[in-house]
């Protein structure tokens, strides 16, 4: 719930507060209590409405700006407020404000239950929250020590909707689907809540009997823009949840393209979504943040660096968000949902002629190669540039690296079920 002074376009502060649509400024809550009573607050507040592209993000607008009544935040432009909806602050507080209890159920977003087994973090007779086995899960839950940790585990909220608890062995819980994605690098938790089985559960999971939601009084405004394998428990019943490494592909048609190399063959190229392209994804730790390398579809390495479109020709530069970044900085970057939600529109090129590249399209006409980790401008260019002895000995390289960590990672697995 939003609370009242903020539902009222009160900007409140430390000590004093202030009232965006009238002006006003006081120096106690008492103060500012007084004034949302009044009928000429009641009436510019109704004359400044929600904007309609943000209605769900609740920003409205005010004397020489805009109000954020999630975030108790003024802001001064339409451009700021695309960027402030992507901040992670942003979305955990509009997550918190729109998750609560209806009767015996734990709604989320005003119009999706969340599971009991999923809320209490169990998935087939394992409970996630306490990390052990049990046998009747109504006699779990309702223990003490079970309450206890649940209580303590933080609930965390993402892009489209994602509702999500952290847990041990870099691992995330969707609440949504009750599953476990076995990574906790959030990008690829993002890709999860992107992709198609997860949006088709937040469906079927809709409250299609709840009220009708409560009519906005304010008026709505425009805005003009500007500028691997599935690892589940074999006791498990359907709905109970399960573990998977990352979202499964899924049929997709993109537009075809077709560019002329200096050889004449034509190349058939495709765009894929960077989540439809990825089916199985993991992190190898070096011994230096600069030297982790990334596993694609267990058969493409990439640095991190790389992978997060983080490039270092005369300066680090997010390609991404087109942002200069020191290195202290790469790590905190790469968390932001901007970041995040950036790097989800930059579809990976297919081409039809060369196999087991990683190239994207990171803006028109400029391709970012993943084995180099530079930028070429032109279709034509970058297919040439694979040719070049210096793209292959980057591959052989990272052919060498994807060997070792396949072999470390399957004896790993052997020794886990040893």
């Amino acid at each position: 719930m939003i609370p009242k002074l903020n539902r009222n376009a009160i900007l409140v502060g430390k000590v004093h507060s202030c009232c965006l649509v009238c002006g006003n400024y006081f120096p106690t809550e008492k103060d500012a209590n007084r004034h949302i009573s009044k009928k000429g607050h009641k009436k510019n507040l109704e004359a400044n409405g929600f904007v309609e592209e943000f209605i769900n993000d609740h920003i409205r607008e005010v004397k020489n700006g805009f109000f954020c009544e999630y975030c108790n935040k003024y802001i001064s432009g339409p451009t700021k407020i695309r960027l402030h909806i992507l901040e992670n602050t942003h979305i955990n507080n509009k997550g918190i404000r729109n998750l609560e209890r209806v009767g015996n159920n734990i709604v989320a977003f005003k119009n999706v239950t969340i599971a009991k087994a999923a809320w209490h973090g169990i998935v087939g007779h394992t409970c996630l929250i306490c990390n052990i086995k049990f046998g009747d899960m109504e006699i779990h839950i309702s223990t003490k020590e079970h309450l206890f940790k649940l209580v303590q585990t933080e609930v965390k909220f993402a892009t489209h909707k994602g509702l999500y608890r952290t847990m041990k062995e870099n691992s995330v819980h969707c609440l949504t689907c009750n599953e476990v994605i076995k990574t906790a690098t959030q990008i690829f938790v993002s890709l999860h809540f992107s992709h198609p089985k997860h949006k088709q559960k937040y469906q079927q999971l809709e409250r299609r009997d709840a009220e009708p939601n409560v009519r906005v009084e304010s008026p709505v405004l425009q805005l003009d823009k500007t500028g691997d394998e599935d690892t589940s428990d074999d006791g498990n019943q359907e709905g109970e949840g399960q573990y998977l490494d990352v979202a499964q592909g899924y049929s997709y048609e993109e537009p075809l393209l077709v560019c002329d190399s200096k050889d004449s063959q034509e190349h058939v190229v495709k765009r894929e979504p960077l989540h439809q392209f990825v089916n199985t994804i993991f992190v190898i730790e070096h011994y230096s943040a600069a030297n982790k390398d990334v596993v694609i579809n267990r058969r493409i390495v990439v640095n991190v660096f790389s992978f997060y479109l983080v490039t270092n020709t005369d300066t680090l530069k997010c390609q991404a968000c087109e942002f200069e970044l020191t290195f202290d900085q790469i790590d905190a970057h790469k968390a932001t949902v901007r970041h995040e939600a950036a790097m989800k529109e930059i579809p990976v090129i297919v081409i039809d002629s060369v196999e087991n590249e990683f190239i994207r399209e990171v803006r028109p006409e400029e391709y970012h190669c993943g084995f180099c980790n530079i930028i070429i401008p032109g279709l034509d260019a970058i297919v040439e540039h694979l040719k070049t002895l210096v793209h292959k000995k980057a591959k052989n390289s990272a052919s060498w690296r994807l060997q070792r960590h396949l072999l470390r990672k399957r004896l790993s697995e052997f020794s886990l079920n040893d």
